[in-house]
């Protein structure tokens, strides 16, 4: 269970990884922010890095902030996307299957599982 924002940041790939049964997270343990003008709510770079719009970030910033606290619909969808673009970053890069290929991705994974292939 994660309870801060640095943490679900440190667990997303370990959280990925067994989720998706792969053997391990290709990502370099680097998140930055998309540049300004980038529509995107998150990207993977060929560095293995995760960069996020501004908005990903201070969504999940605000969530464990406010964590207890009764939020309206439209506030909890705010935080479910936000953490519904953290995971779909983390596990769905482009790699080869069996292999570390390409972009951030989870290696190791059987052909027909998950998203590999």
């Amino acid at each position: 269970m994660v309870s801060t924002y640095d943490e679900l940041i440190q667990q997303q790939a370990q959280a990925a990884v067994r989720v998706m049964d792969a053997h391990h997270s290709s990502w370099n343990h680097q998140t930055g922010l998309l540049a300004a003008g980038d529509s995107s709510r998150g990207k993977v770079s060929w560095d293995h890095s995760i960069n996020y719009h501004a908005s990903v970030l201070d969504d999940l910033r605000k969530m464990f902030a406010t964590a207890g606290q009764e939020h309206d619909a439209e506030t909890l969808e705010f935080y479910r996307e936000a953490m519904r673009v953290v995971f779909h970053e983390k596990g769905s890069g482009r790699f080869g299957c069996g292999y570390g290929v390409g972009q951030v991705g989870l290696v190791g994974m059987e052909v027909g599982r998950g998203v590999c292939c």
